[in-house]
């Protein structure tokens, strides 16, 4: 049960950490902080 909780915990810390942003043209998904971008890290859009 223990595990439980902490997964489900997880689950939505993650899930209330995430977003999105326009920029330009471009809109970048993020993870915790809009600077932690993938796509933007790769350069997928420009």
């Amino acid at each position: 049960m223990k595990k439980l909780l902490l997964a489900l915990f997880a689950v939505l810390t993650l899930a209330a950490c995430t977003g999105s942003y326009r920029s330009g043209n471009c809109e970048y998904d993020f993870l915790l902080h809009k600077d932690i971008s993938i796509s933007k890290l790769i350069g997928s859009c420009n």
